[in-house]
Order: structure tokens, then sequence, then C-alpha cells
């Protein structure tokens, strides 16, 4: 069997899967691509403008996940993947992504 009749295989496998195991598997999906994309970035970038981003907006965007570009807002949301999705539509393919947590979540954490 070759390499694509295996992946249409899999394909076919996972149409039947329930909405919420496709939703899981994209965001694993998308994770282990951003993962492997990050190996290939050059070791020098420091997200210094990403973090001083988050720092001065943290408030507005509680909740949310954010996509940043340097210190450029790309998009927001609830939905990790869709904003993944809408910061590669903004031409970005590697934003950076972070979940900026609620007053609540931020409190937990430290417990």
């Amino acid at each position: 069997m070759n390499m694509y009749s295996s992946l249409n295989d899999f394909k076919q496998h996972i149409l039947v899967l329930p909405l919420r195991d496709k939703q899981e598997l994209a965001v694993f999906l998308l994770r282990h691509v951003m993962e492997e994309r990050m190996k290939s970035m050059p070791a020098e970038r420091n997200f210094k403008a990403e973090m001083q981003w988050i720092s001065e907006n943290r408030e507005k965007y509680r909740g949310q996940f954010v996509a940043l570009d340097g210190g450029r807002l790309l998009a927001h949301g609830p939905d990790e993947l869709q904003v993944i999705r809408e910061a590669n539509l903004a031409g970005v393919k590697m934003p950076f992504t972070s979940y900026i947590e609620t007053k609540a979540e931020e409190f937990s954490i430290g417990w």
C-alpha cells in the first residue's frame, strides 16, 4: 500500500468521527505542525515584541487566544484553531499564539 492510499484511508476514518473528536484531532495536528515549524526557526527570535503587546493588552483580551506577529494583533477569540486560521489568512504562517488567562484562572494557577 502506498502513502497516498493509506492517507486516503485515514481521511475516510476521520470523516466518521464525532465533531468533538475531529476538533481535538485538528488542534493536535495544528500544534504538531507549529512545533515542527518552530524547530526550523532561527534561534535568535525572542518574542520580546509579543510579550510587550500581551503585557500592554492583557485586560482587554482575558479569556481569549491571541495571534501576534511582533507587536501586531492578527486575530483573537475563544477558539484557538480559528484564531490560528485567521492569522494564516492574514498572511502569517507562524504566528505567535497565546491564551490570556482570566483573572480567576490566573489566580488559581498558583494553587
